[in-house]
């Protein structure tokens, strides 16, 4: 199980992967835009954080450098509505985990999650299919 914290400012997307995430034994972390986000990455150090790019308030690429400016290592998947290569090269060498594109199926996330937390030595406590 673990802490996922999902940063953006579509409510939509929290309601629509809180639940698989719930469903897949971990405990879900929102905020709406990448100050709230920041306050709780430091705060909390959630396992693996999922996050917008575009947003208000900060932006999802300017909060990755202040979590990683605070030290924090925990994975961070960045999820973009256009993928250009050189604003995915500029996030990963910034300390974005990896980079999904928003439209891509939930299974794509959710393969990209379990990779992460393998990584880390973490997993859900059910990884079925998606709902």
């Amino acid at each position: 199980m673990a802490r996922i914290l999902v940063v953006d400012d579509d409510s939509r997307i929290h309601e629509d992967w809180e639940p698989r995430l719930i469903s897949r034994g971990h405990t879900v972390i929102t905020a709406l835009n990448g100050g709230q986000g920041l306050h709780l990455a430091t705060a909390g150090h959630p396992d693996l954080i999922i996050t917008d790019l575009v947003m208000p308030v900060m932006n999802g690429y300017d909060m990755v450098v202040a979590i990683r400016a605070a030290g924090l290592t925990m994975p961070i998947l960045m999820s973009c509505g256009q993928l250009v290569e050189t604003h995915r090269q500029m996030a990963l060498n910034d300390g974005v985990t990896e980079v999904i594109l928003k439209g891509e199926s939930p299974d794509v996330l959710l393969a990209a999650i379990d990779r992460q937390l393998a990584k880390s030595g973490l997993k859900a406590v059910g990884t079925g299919g998606t709902q």
